[in-house]
């Protein structure tokens, strides 16, 4: 590496620290955020343990065998100077089977998380007035996937409880005013806590617990629209 190179690398690291470091003043409260996120979610890589231990007469492991589906987030923080947003967020999305069960009637699956979340917004940075990159970062300690299959004599409940941490990347496009516009992409990791699954039959109940969810991490993008209320 040339003394030149170095120099502007060292220059260029020196500009982006300096832009993102929270000046004197830079916090002040800006006003209040409300995010509304709509798009598609879906597995990103299965983990090594089954769900639960399947309960006795039930046809398939709770969790696998599903594709993505449509999920729906609302998201409101506090705007902290041009650059920050910390607040809460709430999302509720949907998972469809891969592929119809001979044995099953019907299943479904609902995804629900709550959590808190810190965003960075890069627009002051290097971008024009009008567009905004930004990235998220959070933790989801309510979260659960809940799952129900159903056959002529059988119905199994699976109900995971988690901790889901998120990293998400987008670009806004201001549209006028507060409101703006945007895509995004993201992954999130899923820590699974505890886990049920209950089999009810003609002849009554029987569950086993423990282990973790099959698939571990998620991948989802969609569309997002922004309102600031100053």
């Amino acid at each position: 590496m040339t003394p030149a190179t170095a120099w502007r690398a060292l220059w260029a690291s020196c500009v982006v620290l300096s832009a993102c470091a929270p000046r004197r003043g830079a916090l002040r409260l800006r006003g209040v955020e409300v995010s509304l996120r709509g798009g598609y979610q879906t597995f990103a890589r299965s983990g090594g343990d089954a769900f639960v231990p399947d309960p006795p007469g039930s046809a398939h492991t709770p969790g696998q065998g599903f594709r993505g589906g449509p999920s729906l987030d609302l998201d409101v923080g506090l705007r902290l100077g041009p650059r920050w947003a910390l607040g809460l967020g709430v999302g509720h999305g949907w998972l469809w089977p891969a592929a119809p069960s001979p044995s099953l009637a019907s299943r479904e699956v609902a995804v629900w998380r709550l959590g808190v979340f810190a965003r960075l917004h890069l627009r002051p940075v290097w971008t024009a007035a009008s567009v905004d990159p930004w990235i998220s970062a959070g933790v989801d300690p309510l979260a659960r996937f809940v799952e129900s299959s159903a056959s002529d004599r059988l119905r199994v409940d699976a109900v995971v409880h988690a901790v889901s941490v998120p990293v998400t990347a987008g670009l806004d496009v201001r549209v006028s005013g507060g409101l703006a516009l945007g895509l995004y992409v993201g992954v999130a990791a899923w820590l699974s806590i505890a886990g049920c699954a209950e089999a009810h039959t003609d002849v009554g109940t029987s569950a086993q617990c423990g282990g973790g969810l099959a698939h571990n991490g998620w991948l989802f993008g969609g569309a997002t629209a922004r309102y600031l209320f100053r």
